[in-house]
């Protein structure tokens, strides 16, 4: 963020940092932190999907037509747009030495989970919304973490469920970073000019 805030050229209207047009001009460090979060955020948004594809599943039990239907072309998006080849390569280890210790919360049930549903990807990313070991490993996931609360075994908190779980990828927040740098590129510009 220093660095955008000393360096930005004007407004950017992008909706990840990965996208940036002057990201190729980050450190190296920044560079490399950002390229893992593009494929964290790519790969984990089809697990998200699959979240959302057996809720809706439950929801409309066997109806045609409705939210899983939409969250099944979401997924068909997903296995067509994952930079399959790179996820195959991207170096899981790295990885975590980036973002392991560094103030985030993330245990080892977390670790587990996104090596397990990376393996699976990178195995066979177009026919996970049918394979049982994925959908298996999101709902355990989502029963671990909200136990009783789970939305797979509480029929009060599926029915306050919006449908909308999912359709987002991780984007760090980065709206935020860059209205804050679209404002201070503007107030610069304002400077210059008065």
């Amino acid at each position: 963020m220093a660095w955008l805030a000393r360096n930005q050229n004007g407004e950017s209207r992008v909706s990840q940092a990965w996208e940036h047009s002057q990201a190729a001009s980050f450190g190296v460090g920044h560079r490399e932190l950002i390229e893992n979060a593009r494929l964290f955020s790519e790969v984990t948004s089809g697990a998200m999907l699959l979240y959302g594809l057996q809720l809706a599943r439950i929801q409309e039990r066997g109806r045609a037509g409705g939210l899983a239907d939409t969250y099944l072309e979401s997924y068909g998006d997903f296995a067509r747009l994952v930079p399959i080849r790179e996820v195959r390569e991207w170096d899981l280890g790295r990885f975590w030495g980036l973002v392991l210790g560094k103030g985030h919360a993330i245990g080892p049930k977390t670790v587990r989970f996104v090596e397990s549903w990376v393996a699976m990807v990178r195995r066979d990313h177009l026919r996970l919304f049918e394979n049982a070991e994925a959908l298996a490993l999101v709902k355990e996931r989502e029963m671990d973490l909200k136990r009783h609360r789970s939305r797979f075994s509480s029929e009060s908190t599926l029915e306050q469920w919006n449908g909308h779980s999912g359709l987002r990828a991780f984007n760090y927040r980065w709206p935020a970073v860059q209205a804050l740098m679209n404002d201070l590129a503007l107030a610069r510009g304002r400077a210059e000019n008065a």
